[in-house]
């Protein structure tokens, strides 16, 4: 079953302690919408200290939806 999204949706979620801490902010959105906008310019114009990388399931195989992982922390 495919569902179509038509609003923008935003979550939030915190888990574990210390430097096992992740805390993840999930923004869905509708095809042509803010969010894909939002989405592309992450990827085209990064800011510094925050570095864009699209996830990936394993080599050549990206997750659906596309998923956009945005660290605080410089890599390079």
């Amino acid at each position: 079953m495919v569902k179509t999204v038509l609003k923008s949706m935003v979550g939030e979620a915190l888990i574990g302690t210390g430097p096992e801490i992740a805390h993840i902010d999930l923004i869905i959105g509708p095809r042509g919408g803010p969010v894909e906008a939002a989405f592309m310019n992450s990827l085209a114009m990064p800011r510094q200290g925050h570095t864009p990388l699209l996830a990936v399931l394993e080599p050549n195989v990206q997750p659906k939806p596309v998923i956009l992982l945005v660290s605080i922390n410089t890599f390079w």
